[in-house]
């Protein structure tokens, strides 16, 4: 029996050890969200982009594609979100600066005038967080109740959060939204550049910078 208590004492160092790393992951994916929610209050994009991982930074160089090349009916292949992010864009950026832009310069962008908002994370507060090797999910509740919402985390030496699965919620509900009101996205879209900017969506938003 006492050669027993080695093996004993070895699998218990390695659970504790093992909790140890769990509670210290969820400690560090709770600040990297809190950073992030903060600086979008903010609209500080440069902390904001420092704790986002390679595959939402991705997502905004690809983006970048679609404001210097796509023409309407290619923009319209995109969700509304994204469509609307894209004429922002096309409204406010002069085509010189567009065309030297980086898909990071484009995120910066939706930061600091509020289009990559933290409408919906303002009143989530994460769950424990369930890790599988690299990734982690980490549940959202609101107001005491545990939603279908979760954050995704990316360790890429360290965490990065991935904002592609909440923005892809914000997308459906926001279709949601359109089909029970009856409202077209195009007429949404012009609707919502006259309410941010006081003026008419102009032609020319809807054609390539190239």
């Amino acid at each position: 029996m006492r050669s027993l208590f080695p093996v004993l004492f070895l699998i218990g160092l390695i659970g504790g050890n093992s909790s140890l790393r769990a509670q210290s992951d969820s400690a560090e994916l709770q600040r990297i969200f809190q950073n992030y929610r903060t600086a979008l209050q903010n609209r500080d994009a440069d902390q904001a982009i420092a704790q986002l991982n390679r595959r939402t930074t991705g997502y905004y160089d690809s983006m970048l594609q679609v404001v210097r090349f796509a023409d309407s009916a290619a923009l319209s292949r995109h969700g509304v979100l994204s469509q609307l992010l894209v004429l922002a864009i096309r409204l406010q950026v002069p085509e010189s600066e567009i065309r030297v832009m980086r898909g990071k310069d484009l995120l910066a962008f939706g930061i600091r005038n509020g289009m990559v908002g933290v409408a919906g994370l303002d009143r989530a507060v994460p769950g424990f967080p369930d890790i599988k090797g690299n990734v982690a999910k980490v549940p959202l509740w609101f107001d005491g109740q545990q939603s279908k919402l979760s954050l995704r985390f990316d360790k890429e030496g360290i965490w990065r959060l991935d904002m592609l699965d909440m923005m892809a919620a914000g997308e459906a509900g926001l279709q949601t939204f359109l089909q029970q009101e009856g409202i077209q996205s195009a007429e949404f879209l012009r609707s919502a550049i006259q309410r941010s900017f006081g003026i008419e969506a102009p032609a020319r938003i809807w054609r390539p910078v190239g």
